[in-house]
């Protein structure tokens, strides 16, 4: 199974990998995975060791869950790092386009920190 060429064609927002994979390890598709993407990756093992929890967030892992574990703090986590990575709840109310600043808030329209309209 070629690990990277199913990501890169998925594009998924969030990998959950563990380190016992067949023929190349999940320390390595997590190295081959960050060569082309930030996507955020969580190991689930149950490998407990410390050495084992530093490969991991060495390799590029953003986390690491150990089996077995209980399915709400899992989500929790889940919910954590996907808000972290991906800005949920940014405060969207200002668009920038080539040094001209829309604020949704306010109604109006900055160029050269002119407000040309509003």
């Amino acid at each position: 199974m070629e690990v990277l060429s199913i990501f890169v064609k998925v594009e998924p927002h969030l990998v959950l990998m563990d380190i016992g994979l067949p023929l190349f390890n999940g320390y390595h598709w997590c190295q081959e995975i960050r060569k082309v993407s930030k996507v955020p990756i969580m190991f689930l093992s149950s490998r407990d060791q410390a050495m084992d929890i530093v490969m991991a967030i060495n390799m590029g892992g953003d986390d690491f869950v150990t089996k077995p574990f209980d399915q709400n703090v899992l989500l929790a986590k889940i919910q954590g790092l996907l808000r972290r990575s991906y800005e949920f709840g940014k405060d969207q109310s200002l668009l920038e386009y080539m040094g001209v600043i829309l604020n949704l808030k306010a109604m109006d329209l900055v160029y050269q920190g002119e407000v040309v309209f509003f």
